[in-house]
């Protein structure tokens, strides 16, 4: 599954991704990719970039959280990348 959409919050791609591990259903290998701190300039009808890149480190947190309360945490390495510092 995709999670390259700049159009849906990293906050709701990582409460999505929440869900599977309180359900038990987080794969054995899991590649995220939470873009929104790209940006979609200033756009009209777009969120401004401070939002975004805030609405993706929210989303990171969120995941690092789910993860810490959940039976995955003990066998779980978490590698983050920020790939193109703005």
């Amino acid at each position: 599954m995709s999670f390259i959409n700049y159009d849906t919050k990293d906050e709701a791609k990582a409460r999505y991704l929440g869900e599977l591990m309180r359900q038990g259903r987080l794969a054995t290998f899991s590649y995220v990719s939470l873009p929104n701190d790209h940006g979609q300039g200033i756009s009209p009808g777009k969120p401004t970039p401070e939002s975004m890149v805030a609405d993706n480190d929210y989303g990171v947190g969120i995941i690092i959280d789910e993860l810490s309360h959940s039976d995955y945490w003990d066998k779980t390495v978490v590698f983050v990348l920020q790939d193109d510092p703005q």
